[in-house]
């Protein structure tokens, strides 16, 4: 875990960047090992999952891995940065994570269980979509 607080707080002291430039460029500088890393697991996970074997499928599957990697790691960031101590970054994280556990499994209990009833989740769950169509 490298530790780029010190440097950042001071040159942000000195007025040389924003907080928004020091995340873009940690962010793109990392893009490359973020997309190897998560390519990797693509291929392994999707296909030892046994998935649809289209490539339109996997296509999408890789997308979603992609942004859902960059959006957890742009908040990471951005609380690592906000935050002074590492001390209050692992308390907020935990946290955080508990929080997302268990409402993410709450949610998926519902849909799976509405799913099953034979419901139509989304329009139950969000009634303004049903006014979009």
């Amino acid at each position: 875990m490298k530790d780029d607080s010190g440097v950042y707080m001071r040159e942000r002291a000195a007025g040389l960047y924003r907080l928004s430039a020091y995340l873009l460029a940690v962010i793109t500088t990392e893009l490359f090992a973020i997309l190897r890393l998560c390519s990797i697991f693509v291929v392994v996970v999707y296909w030892i999952a046994n998935l649809m074997p289209a490539a339109m499928n996997f296509i999408a599957y890789w997308l979603v891995v992609i942004l859902m990697t960059l959006a957890v790691e742009s908040f990471g960031l951005l609380i690592s940065v906000v935050l002074p101590s590492h001390a209050l970054i692992f308390a907020f994280d935990n946290c955080f994570l508990f929080f997302a556990m268990v409402t993410g499994t709450a949610c998926m209990t519902s849909w799976v269980v509405l799913r099953h009833l034979g419901t139509d989740t989304v329009t139950l769950v969000f009634p303004w979509v049903a006014g979009l169509a």
